[in-house]
């Protein structure tokens, strides 16, 4: 697994704005995604409809990454329903390359609930940006459950929390499709965050 590292080239701020309509779904989630390193760093497992994943070792990127399908431009949502562990961080890994044992390249989006801040992230056999910002909208609640969405569209990547705009950057460094998942950051350790209703609309 890779670390958190800190922010190299901050990318474009986006604007406030809605969000967009979702076009065809293209896929839900049916109990598809698989952790992908063992207990001494991770556990990953569904009960039902909600899968749980719960980061052992402290500042790892720990993902269980849904494989066969690639996404370009999407919409991603996800409903969190829990989270424990001061310092965690509820991620969606998107455009990944998909590869045996790790993940060489993949764009990280991040909500850091303890910093009310939402974080963007490259990593390319090492991270190659990271920016941080904060979630400035005083009415948006990050009690759970939180509906979350992510829009992906070119270099654009928008964050919506329970339908408002949390924050949103431009980076051009992964455009291309590939394949998503969910991931844990947590340090200290353990720390965990349960989700639901995962899903990936087309965008107009």
């Amino acid at each position: 697994p890779g670390t958190c590292l800190e922010a190299v080239d901050p990318a474009a701020v986006v604007a406030t704005r809605a969000p967009l309509p979702n076009g065809e779904l293209l896929f839900s989630d049916g109990g598809s995604a698989a952790g992908m390193f063992g207990p001494d760093y991770m556990d990953f497992a569904y009960t039902g409809s909600q899968a749980t994943l719960t980061a052992n070792a402290p500042g790892f990127v720990l993902p269980a990454m849904v494989s066969g399908q690639a996404f370009a431009d999407a919409a991603i949502e996800v409903d969190f329903t829990a989270y424990s562990g001061n310092g965690s961080q509820l991620c969606i890994i998107f455009r990944s390359d998909a590869v045996d044992g790790g993940l060489a390249s993949y764009n990280i989006l991040a909500l850091i609930p303890s910093s009310r801040t939402i974080e963007f992230a490259v990593w390319q056999e090492g991270w190659t940006q990271s920016l941080v910002l904060p979630i400035t909208d005083p009415f948006i609640s990050l009690a759970t459950p939180i509906h979350f969405r992510l829009e992906a569209r070119g270099s654009e990547y928008a964050a919506f929390i329970n339908g408002a705009f949390a924050a949103g950057v431009k980076d051009s460094q992964i455009t291309s499709a590939g394949i998503i998942g969910l991931s844990i950051t947590s340090d200290p350790a353990p720390a965990s965050f349960s989700f639901a209703n995962l899903a990936v609309y087309a965008l107009p």
